[in-house]
């Protein structure tokens, strides 16, 4: 492996700033990332939490349908035997079903194969795609470099690069511009006239223009005139039906409506 490529990953790895001829360095990644991932034990041991001796008596209580909150009799048992305080038991909850291999006592997916060589040929593709260092190149050269923390089992260590390489290359491919904003348009400082409605023009039959009901300009009546007259009369001022409604009923007045045949 060239020397030159991994004192610039060291060097990106501690923050700094570095010229790198990028086609010809990504290619030492690749590279590197297959020689990490064979290091690592198909099936590494797993980091357990503390609390994981108590998970048998948890699932157990859970098929008894008993609360998975560590407080049963078998719980208490196991958390003694293995020296559990109640702080691990406190944010430990044990999964709904045990792991695959009671050996190896975890949920991990076991990575090797054809299973290996995809999840591989999947981070080349994602380094492929960068034409320049990604904004993620510290992040990414400490995982080539594999610094402490590190991702303890190859399906972490993977996810891990893949999420760094995903970030990247979703950044890369973004471009962050000023939005187009339409210009402001211009509205009139003249009031409207003659036949023009304005945005928020009064109701017609309150006040209306002339000849735009077929009546005199002024205030109109919702309602016949107490006085009688033509339906739709023009009043003097303008009554709100509640005044018409309530306004006492002068039956002298009070005009017969004719039916025609």
């Amino acid at each position: 492996m060239d020397d030159d490529h991994i004192k610039q990953l060291e060097r990106l790895a501690d923050g700094e700033t570095v010229d790198v001829d990028w086609a010809p360095l990504r290619k030492t990644i690749a590279s590197r990332i297959r020689d990490n991932v064979n290091r690592i034990p198909e099936k590494a041991q797993p980091v357990l939490h503390k609390a994981a001796p108590i998970a048998p008596a948890l699932r157990e209580a859970q098929g008894e349908n008993d609360p998975l909150n560590g407080s049963d009799r078998a719980a208490d048992e196991a958390a003694n035997a293995n020296s559990v305080d109640d702080t691990a038991r406190r944010d430990f909850f044990a999964a709904r079903s045990a792991p695959a291999d009671p050996a190896w006592p975890t949920h991990d997916t076991v990575l090797s194969g054809d299973a290996l060589e995809k999840e591989l040929a999947t981070l080349s593709q994602l380094l492929d795609e960068l034409d320049d260092p990604p904004v993620s190149a510290q992040r990414l050269a400490e995982l080539v470099l594999e610094r402490k923390p590190m991702p303890h089992t190859r399906s972490k260590y993977l996810a891990a690069l893949r999420r760094v390489l995903q970030v990247a290359a979703a950044t890369d491919i973004m471009e962050f511009s000023a939005p187009d904003i339409p210009p402001t348009p211009s509205w009139p400082t003249e009031p409207r006239r003659g036949s023009q409605v304005p945005p928020l023009s009064p109701i017609p039959f309150l006040q209306h223009e002339e000849g735009a009901l077929g009546v005199p300009s002024g205030p109109v009546d919702e309602v016949d005139t107490v006085e009688g007259g033509e339906h739709g009369g023009v009043a003097d001022t303008v009554r709100p039906l509640s005044s018409a409604t309530d306004s006492p009923k002068d039956t002298s007045s009070k005009r017969q409506r004719s039916v025609e045949p």
